[in-house]
């Protein structure tokens, strides 16, 4: 029935067949991906402590070192797309993820956790996914796609903070690890009915004056490295913000699903409206998410031992967080060149990941060796940074 309203919906907006089926498949794929990805982010910083050879440092490690290897695999993945096509990439992406997902699911100490995390990034296909569904999308419906795609981004993202602690609470971590390997295996079967495309250029060379391009563009720069930042700040966040529910505001991982479905519901305040200005007005919207997501860390680090003001906080941050992640997809692959988009999304990707990395081993760094306060007050001033750039670039344009 959701199937049937969505494509009613998505061809009274003006889509053809093909997007509407094309969508319809990709939103699905990148709903059970992120879910996969996302339920571990609640749980994972109290789970592992149970774990042998479990330290804050490696704790911070196991949570982004599968954005390493994302981020080391999503160019080659992203270039490959182009010559042999993107269905084949995506399924090969697909079989990588679940063979990590099955070793970290078996798993008995922190190492063999870091190991099945890091072949799970190495099914980097989230650049892939991207320039898929630009491929079978005309330019005045890109727009429309991409945010629904958000929205199965966004959905997943909400999803999964109640799922996780759900299945952790019932099965452990592992029986995360083994969710995440069935919405992986469901993913499969929904590219196997992608519509064929003429995507794969094997005469086509691939070349450096292109990267240049890339990175001498100020606008596609700057969304590299907003994306970048967000995922450092997410990513670092969720190394203390479980140990900050649990030890300082004694509030069990069981509890988590009510705590989050809270937070999130009361988030959806803050996203609605300004997903409507997003639509109109997409570098404002992001400039005060951006101020709203600074505004959460200093929250965050000045009361975090106070339960109100961290669910406050919170709110705040999920709902910034959304935002800006819905957002940054959409705008950068209607600014990349056309005859690069795999490789350009892979690029975007990569500096996604590489900032899930950055800001795993910044967070287990920083709960080794000082507070919890530390971890949210550094966040805070790579987000005032990330803000005063982007205001000097809004009134330089």
């Amino acid at each position: 029935m959701i199937k049937f309203l969505f494509r009613v919906t998505m061809l009274n907006i003006g889509l053809s067949q093909l997007e509407v089926k094309s969508t319809v498949i990709i939103f699905l794929i990148y709903m059970f991906r992120m879910l996969g990805i996302f339920m571990i982010f609640p749980i994972l910083s109290i789970f592992l402590n149970d774990y042998g050879g479990a330290t804050p440092f490696f704790i911070g490690l196991a949570l982004g070192i599968w954005g390493l290897t994302n981020a080391i695999f999503q160019i080659p993945l992203g270039m490959l797309s182009d010559f042999i096509g993107r269905k084949k990439v995506i399924i090969l992406g697909l079989i990588i993820f679940i063979i990590g997902s099955l070793i970290a699911a078996t798993a008995t100490d922190i190492t063999n956790i870091i190991l099945g995390r890091s072949l799970q990034g190495i099914g980097a296909i989230a650049g892939t996914l991207m320039a898929l569904i630009s491929d079978v999308s005309s330019e005045k419906n890109r727009t429309i796609i991409m945010a629904f795609i958000g929205v199965g981004i966004g959905f997943s993202f909400f999803i999964s903070f109640l799922l996780g602690p759900i299945i952790g609470h019932a099965f452990n971590l592992s029986g995360v690890f083994f969710a995440a390997a069935i919405f992986s295996l469901i993913s499969i079967v929904l590219i196997l009915f992608f519509p064929d495309t003429n995507n794969a250029q094997s005469s086509r060379t691939f070349k450096l004056s292109e990267i240049k391009i890339l990175f001498n563009n100020k606008e596609i720069l700057s969304h590299f490295i907003g994306i970048f930042i967000l995922h450092l700040i997410l990513t670092a966040c969720f190394v203390a913000i479980p140990i900050t529910l649990t030890d300082i505001h004694h509030i069990d991982s069981n509890e988590y699903p009510q705590v989050f479905s809270f937070i999130l519901s009361m988030s959806l305040i803050l996203i609605i409206p300004m997903l409507v200005f997003e639509r109109k007005e997409p570098q404002k919207a992001r400039f005060y998410s951006t101020f709203l997501l600074l505004c959460s860390l200093i929250i965050m680090t000045i009361f975090y031992s106070n339960p109100v003001y961290t669910i406050f906080s919170l709110v705040i941050f999920m709902g910034a967080f959304s935002v800006i992640e819905a957002s940054l997809p959409s705008s950068t692959s209607k600014i990349v060149p056309i005859n690069s988009r795999g490789s350009s999304m892979g690029f975007f990707s990569t500096f996604q990941f590489l900032g899930t990395f950055a800001g795993g081993v910044i967070g287990g760094f920083i709960l080794s060796s000082s507070s919890l306060s530390v971890i949210f007050l550094v966040c805070a001033i790579i987000s005032g940074i990330w803000l005063m750039t982007s205001f000097l670039q809004m009134n330089y344009r």
